[in-house]
């Protein structure tokens, strides 16, 4: 019997030394690609060297090739750890360019130009509306900004953690460009955002909310 209580207690305690995986902290900078829908764009990060790198995974490619492409980067597989990357060897570079900044996180368009920046996703670490969750690029011209305040009609709708709060739907994708290259929102407030890849705001519907 006290065997079984121990192992009763060993169990409960286990539990709550679960760290919540809507809390845990973003991952420390290292480099990362982040691929688009299709799998044909990917933006490489240079932590050390502060670049961002598009590539091209399918210039002139046949049907075959964007197959393999696409299984390799396609899909919702959006960031990759870029020591564990193998580009096909018909990819190419289309463009590098230089950041004051460490390299953050990003959502990237099936275009090879425009991307979105972000660093805490919807795990922000404060509640103040003007903080900026989402930039929307053009290569290294910064298009649009999107704070928090645009994102939520009301900010009762965060949720508090344990050390962040929250503003996204965890039951469903939210920020990510989909097969139009149109970058959706899905919130807290049953609410889903569309932007163009320019950061405009396009569509503002509301959802089921969760089950």
């Amino acid at each position: 019997m006290k065997n079984i209580f121990v192992a009763f207690l060993v169990i409960f305690l286990s539990l709550f030394s679960i760290p919540s995986k809507s809390d845990a902290p973003m991952p420390p900078p290292t480099d990362r690609v982040f691929c688009s829908l299709s799998g044909r764009y990917c933006l490489k990060t240079d932590i050390r060297e502060k670049l961002l790198i598009m590539m091209d995974n399918a210039p002139n490619a046949s049907r075959k090739e964007m197959s393999t492409a696409k299984r390799m980067f396609g899909g919702y597989q959006f960031s990759i750890a870029a020591s564990d990357v193998k580009f096909p060897s018909i990819s190419e570079e289309l463009w590098r360019i230089s950041i004051q900044k460490t390299p953050g996180f990003y959502r990237v368009a099936d275009d090879g130009i425009h991307y979105v920046e972000y660093y805490h996703g919807n795990m922000l670490e404060s509640n103040d509306p003007q903080q900026i969750v989402y930039q929307f690029y053009a290569k290294d011209i910064k298009l649009k900004s999107l704070k928090l305040i645009m994102i939520l009609h009301n900010l009762t709708s965060l949720t508090s953690t344990v050390s962040h709060f929250n503003w996204a739907r965890d039951d469903v994708i939210s920020g990510f460009f989909d097969s139009h290259n149109y970058f959706v929102i899905r919130t807290l407030e049953n609410r889903e955002l569309w932007f163009d890849v320019m950061g405009t705001l396009l569509n503002d519907r509301p959802i089921s909310p969760p089950k």
